[in-house]
């Protein structure tokens, strides 16, 4: 009952740890979850801001650059029209007759941000103007020499000058207007390559958080852990309820057990009073049967002493009367037949009082046999009991250390997928180009996990090699339990010595179980387990051992391989070497 009680609080406080772990881990990833999420908000807040002004400012270049190539492109067709312009304009009597020019002036100083294609119809105007004003000169060509001709071309001369700087000009704006679409070029090429490394940052972050989803799912799954942990403690709780209600019960059962076996002990006092009582009787019967038979000799002494008085007399008598003699003689035979049926009363006494005395012997045999058969049965019992309640605790520490050993494998389980998480995470943080803090600490995390999972797998090989332990003591324990019932249903099978002297002479021994052979093996069984355990432990922790010992057995092997091969190749030559 104590070993119970003690292994059920064990377990209660082993269930408090692992509840306290769970809890601890639960709330570290929930703030690292709320840290990772409060950095990316923050990065997608900074990242959404300059994101926007990127995209306004990227849209105002664009723009920006269109303009530009539609201002280069109207200002390369105004270059055309005025270089064909002067050509024309030799032949054009006045500026008042060359409306086009004077508007395309304006045309020009006024706005360069025209469309393109009302650039274009006002172009067709101007030259169909142009054309119209040369048919004209060429039907009026005789007029040209006045006064007013000679001013017109000075005039146009003035024009033309005019128009050079203007023409000038407009090259100039338009070698700036390329020099800005290079550069914006070149800027639209570095945005670009911004923009794809945003978009790469932005996979990267969705990568984090993809991982920060897997992290908060693993906080639910540990949260439904702890919750499972809270039922099956629960679960535990009512177990340990009903296994004291087993106790309780058992408790009932060994006190009416105790009841019945003084009932028993009561019934064989009671038992061994009457056959004392029985023996008694016998051995005054015997008394009294033997007090018979010596006064029956006493009689028949005295008959024999009165008979050869009688006989004395009647021989004396028998002298003078044959009748006396006939009568003495009769009287004589009657006498002999008395002496002879008293000779059988007394050897009938002899032989009732050797049945008494071999009765008594059998008797006081008997009752020394029950007194060592019952001593021995108590002996066994108690055994029994304590081999029985052994057994249970055996068993109920064998469960104990299986749900632990489940427990262990479960907890190794949730941190390998920790580290390989971690690992995934480490690798998504390191292509995002994350500081080097949250690096070292995700890489003392990884060594932390890692730590954890060999202390928990050594840990798991203990429990392991005390589980193969418990389980040969379990079976050694049940073995003597069935030997004990053996040795307790012989004993209660045995008599007498007599019986006893019979089996020996038909060859059959009383059973002798060893008691001392199993113990040993037990225990050395469970010092080679904690041996091989610890082994493992070290070999696993320190690969400086691990290598050395893989050096040495491989040395061994070709060392071995090496003198097996040289004694092969050795006694080959000898077998072909000729003889001399």
């Amino acid at each position: 009952m104590a070993f119970l009680k003690k292994a059920l609080k064990t377990a209660e406080s082993i269930l408090d740890q692992v509840d306290e772990g769970v809890v601890k881990g639960s709330r570290l990833l929930t703030i690292d979850g709320i840290a990772l999420t409060g950095d990316d908000r923050h990065d997608e807040d900074e990242l959404d801001s300059d994101g926007l002004l990127r995209r306004l400012e990227e849209r105002r270049q664009v723009g920006e650059i269109v303009k530009a190539e539609d201002r280069i492109r109207n200002l390369e067709v105004i270059e055309e029209e005025l270089v064909e312009g002067p050509a024309q304009s030799e032949e054009v009597p006045g500026p008042s007759q060359n409306p086009a020019l004077g508007g395309e002036e304006v045309a020009v100083e006024e706005d360069l941000d025209v469309p393109k294609r009302v650039q274009l119809g006002e172009a067709e105007t101007q030259q169909a103007q142009l054309e119209e004003q040369a048919k004209v000169n060429e039907l009026f060509g005789t007029e040209s020499d006045d006064p007013m001709a000679s001013e017109a071309e000075h005039k146009g001369d003035g024009h033309l000058s005019s128009e050079a700087v203007l023409v000038a000009a407009l090259k100039e704006e338009r070698n700036e207007l390329r020099h800005q679409l290079e550069l914006r070029e070149r800027a639209l090429v570095e945005l670009n390559g911004a923009v794809e490394s945003m978009a790469s940052k932005i996979r990267a972050r969705s990568t984090v958080d993809e991982k920060l989803v897997e992290a908060e799912m693993r906080i639910g799954d540990l949260e439904r852990t702890v919750e499972e942990t809270k039922w099956e403690k629960k679960d535990l709780n009512k177990v340990i309820s009903e296994k004291e209600d087993l106790c309780e019960n058992l408790d009932i059962k060994i006190r009416s057990l105790n009841d019945e076996l003084e009932s028993l002990r009561e019934n064989f006092r009671q038992a061994g009073e009457k056959d004392s009582n029985d023996v008694n009787g016998a051995r005054r019967e015997t008394v009294e049967a033997v007090l018979a038979h010596e006064r029956e000799i006493a009689n028949h002494n005295e008959t024999r002493l009165k008979l050869q008085r009688r006989i004395e007399k009647l021989e004396s008598d028998a002298v003078g009367n044959f009748e006396a003699i006939t009568n003495a003689d009769r009287i004589t035979d009657e006498a002999r037949a008395a002496a002879k049926e008293a000779e059988t009363v007394a050897a009938d006494c002899i032989r009732e009082r050797d049945q008494a005395v071999r009765k008594s012997r059998t008797l006081e045999e008997k009752i020394a046999d029950m007194d060592s058969a019952y001593r021995s049965k108590e002996e066994l019992s108690a055994t029994v009991l304590a081999l029985q309640a052994r057994v249970e605790a055996l068993e109920a520490e064998l469960e104990f250390r299986q749900a632990k050993i489940v427990a262990t494998n479960s907890e190794v389980h949730t941190l390998r997928e920790a580290l390989e998480s971690s690992n995934r995470l480490n690798q998504s943080q390191a292509i995002a180009g994350n500081d080097s803090s949250s690096i070292d600490q995700v890489h003392a995390q990884l060594r932390y996990m890692a730590d954890s999972t060999m202390k928990a797998q050594s840990e798991l090989e203990t429990l392991r090699g005390e589980n193969r332990a418990l389980k040969h003591q379990l079976e050694t324990e049940r073995r003597r339990t069935i030997e004990a019932q053996a040795i307790a249903a012989a004993s209660s099978s045995r008599h007498t010595p007599r019986e006893i002297g019979r089996e020996m002479r038909r060859g059959v021994l009383p059973l002798k179980v060893p008691r001392r052979w199993p113990v040993l093996v037990s225990r050395v069984l469970e010092m080679l387990d904690d041996l091989a355990a610890n082994v493992t432990y070290i070999m696993r922790r320190e690969p400086a051992i691990r290598l050395a010992v893989i050096i040495y057995v491989v040395a061994l092997h070709l060392f071995i391989f090496s003198i097996i091969h040289h004694g092969v190749i050795v006694h080959d030559l000898a077998y072909d070497m000729p003889p001399s």
